[in-house]
């Protein structure tokens, strides 16, 4: 009886390690067909060939489309196959005459999207990555000093948008350049006072960002200025102090207004000078330029051109003198070559002349300051006006004689600080 039982035992385990090594078996032979169907295809079961992707993850932005193609072998080429994808909700599957798909971004989230042959027995499989995406720079706004350099570079939600191709664009190349590097940053080279924005956006028109970019002059210590008689005029019968006319006083004229108005800014003592260059106006050839190199070192960080009133206001000189203009400030740069250039208009409004000196302006990179909207009567002198003098003593503009209506038309006080006010908006 024993002897049977132990025999019947001996046959149980005998059975029960065949179950096990059956069992384990079939666990090898799932796992070697797992690991055979790699993320990206399956080979044939039956030994039909292979199908892959060229890459087995691809991320893209909500609203764009990819393209996924397959890669046959010659023995899968021909066969029948469908595309599926396990999240509909976040791409759309639009299936193409040559087995390709394009895929589209619906929602935000992962999926597989899965190429198989229509009998089962070849598959292929993407992973599909669908962000909203962004980028953007760290401040909305910077300010960079003229002749001084910043680097730019756009910060990106996803790793992947970095592979995107994108184009910088700049809405004033006078005030600053860019220069675009490889790794999708830019450096900001400032040229003059002013305002530009700068955008980086993807070439599909998905993505951008923008900063607006402000240039400044840093720092004023000293400054020149060249006019004629509203920067200068010198003591005659019908004017009675050293400084602008019509100013009722030395301080009141717009060099003393403005200066005032720098220190402050600048928070340092400034030293400028003022010069009366209307003989350049009148005689262009015959002005001696060299004249003027006893007022400039080439360390002025400001040089304010506040020319035009007395050019003549016709074609044959018109002809000439953007010319004219144009050397006047090659020269004065020659000399002065790290300088902050401002040209301003006429005080009097003359279209043809502003339009002349503003684009020579923006030849050279000057910043250009309107002055017409001064051309008011209130922003003007009047022949019952007093200046009070270099001579210690208050003089009516009426006693200068014949010429005292020209002087009255002079900007006053008022008209005075319109001209500092506007050249010191234009540095801010």
């Amino acid at each position: 009886m024993i002897a049977v039982l132990v025999k019947k035992l001996f046959i149980f385990v005998s059975i029960s390690k065949q179950i096990v090594i059956m069992i384990k078996t079939y666990l090898l032979l799932l796992l070697s067909i797992f690991m055979f169907s790699a993320c990206s295809s399956d080979d044939d079961h039956s030994g039909s060939g292979t199908i892959t992707f060229e890459k087995d993850e691809v991320s893209i932005l909500i609203g764009e489309k990819t393209r996924l193609t397959p890669i046959f072998d010659t023995t899968t080429k021909d066969k029948e196959y469908r595309w599926l994808s396990n999240d509909p909700n976040v791409v759309k599957v639009d299936i193409n005459e040559d087995n390709s798909a394009d895929i589209t971004a619906i929602a935000e989230g992962n999926t597989i999207v899965r190429i198989e042959a229509v009998d089962g027995t070849i598959f292929a499989i993407c992973k599909i990555n669908v962000g909203k995406g962004s980028i953007s720079f760290s401040n909305a706004e910077e300010t960079i000093n003229t002749n001084e350099t910043l680097e730019l570079s756009p910060i990106f939600s996803d790793e992947f948008l970095k592979t995107k191709e994108y184009e910088w664009l700049n809405s004033s190349t006078d005030v600053a350049d860019i220069i675009v590097s490889n790794n999708n940053s830019i450096t900001i080279n400032a040229k003059k006072a002013g305002k530009t924005t700068i955008k980086i956006q993807s070439k599909d028109g998905t993505l951008s960002a923008s900063c607006n970019i402000n240039v400044i002059i840093g720092s004023v210590k000293k400054w020149v200025a060249l006019g004629n008689s509203i920067t200068k005029h010198s003591i005659t019968s019908f004017w009675w102090g050293e400084w602008g006319m019509a100013a009722t006083k030395k301080e009141n004229d717009y060099i003393h207004v403005l200066n005032r108005s720098l220190e402050v800014r600048y928070n340092n003592d400034i030293s400028f000078h003022a010069i009366n260059v209307a003989a350049w106006e009148r005689d262009f050839k015959g002005f001696n330029k060299n004249s003027l190199d006893n007022y400039l070192a080439g360390d002025e960080d400001l040089i304010i051109i506040r020319l035009g009133e007395n050019v003549p206001s016709n074609e044959t000189v018109y002809a000439s003198y953007k010319d004219e203009l144009d050397e006047l400030v090659k020269y004065l740069k020659g000399k002065s070559p790290k300088a902050n250039y401002i040209i301003t208009g006429n005080f009097w409004t003359n279209k043809r002349k502003d339009a002349i000196q503003k684009e020579v302006a923006e030849k050279h990179n000057c910043i250009w300051v309107t002055l017409d909207h001064l051309d008011t009567p209130d922003n003007k002198s009047t022949l019952d006006t007093k200046v009070f003098g270099d001579d210690g003593k208050w003089h009516l503009i009426s006693e200068g004689g014949a010429t005292a209506p020209g002087v009255a038309n002079h900007p006053g006080d008022k008209g005075m600080a319109g001209i500092a006010d506007a050249i010191l908006k234009s540095i801010q």
